[in-house]
């Protein structure tokens, strides 16, 4: 079953202003027999920590981190966001040819079940206040 990982990034940010960043997170069932891929993907990508920080910073994706959960027999990726502008960061992932951006798609067609997104309670940062 092919996933929709469009809809994370179709999320409207309530009174989005030009100095303030879209926080985004969802739950993602992960497939059964991905919970070892999904560590060794994860890994991959903090081997090359910054190759991955310069596509975030062409992305305007300033915060980007996965929880790996387990509900009962079921495993959960959270997955949280923080950036300029979600549309433009998933328009520039989607069209990207770095190995990073094509494994994580490759990634998450095999691995990525159910998404949820989470409603946002309470967003507090600094990251742009300074």
């Amino acid at each position: 079953m092919a996933v929709d990982t469009t809809a994370f990034y179709r999320l409207k940010p309530n009174n989005c202003m030009e100095n303030t960043l879209q926080t985004r997170c969802a739950r993602i069932k992960l497939k059964t027999g991905c919970v070892d891929e999904s560590r060794q993907w994860f890994q991959t990508i903090m081997d090359q920590k910054d190759e991955a920080l310069k596509i975030l910073k062409e992305q305007g994706v300033y915060v980007e981190a996965a929880f790996l959960d387990k509900l009962g027999e079921d495993y959960y990726l959270i997955y949280f966001m923080k950036e300029k502008n979600s549309k433009h960061s998933a328009q520039i992932a989607s069209q990207s040819q770095h190995p990073l951006n094509e494994g994580h798609r490759l990634y998450k067609n095999k691995c990525w079940d159910e998404k949820v997104t989470l409603e946002v309670l309470l967003d507090l940062d600094r990251i742009l206040s300074d």
